[in-house]
């Protein structure tokens, strides 16, 4: 028998994201976690805690896997995570997130339109391309993000003077 995880606590009967967790004691149960609006599944260790992070297509659920619902519930449609010291990097489509083990996270605000790729850390630094809805010939702008001073150059959205 699962248990099912949802962001709204409604009853959720359709398949989800599968996860099998076990307790202390040793005894199990099995979350079934309701997706968002992404592709990515993944579970992460969250950092030297005991605390576990599901990202069922999106959606990210912060779970101890001795209480048998979520501690936090983040996002909605996280595309891609990153480890970085004690940092979990995210992006959804249009922004980046610093998440760290408190729960505590940092919002870049808009940096795209409407798609964000090839994201990778070099050094400190956060690179990656953004979409840009408004240039048909170079569709993609480059990004970076310092990670200590949290300084952002290019995107897309920011190119056109909007700061979100």
């Amino acid at each position: 028998m699962y248990i099912s995880i949802t962001d709204d606590d409604r009853s959720f009967f359709q398949e989800g994201f599968v996860v099998k967790f076990i307790k202390d004691d040793g005894t199990f149960w099995v979350g079934n976690f309701a997706g968002g609006f992404s592709n990515l599944k993944c579970v992460v260790e969250f950092f030297d805690t005991n605390y576990i992070l599901v990202c069922a297509q999106g959606i990210v659920y912060i779970i101890d896997p001795n209480i048998l619902k979520p501690i936090e519930i983040l996002f909605s449609s996280i595309e891609l995570i990153l480890k970085f010291e004690d940092l979990l990097i995210l992006h959804d489509p249009v922004n980046v997130y610093f998440l760290n083990s408190n729960f505590d996270y940092w919002d870049s605000g808009r940096i795209s339109w409407d798609g964000i790729k090839e994201l990778r850390i070099e050094n400190d630094i956060i690179k990656g391309l953004s979409y840009d809805a408004m240039d048909s010939i170079n569709e993609w702008k480059e990004f970076q993000i310092d990670i200590r001073t949290k300084e952002i150059t290019g995107g897309s959205y920011r190119i056109y003077g909007f700061n979100d």
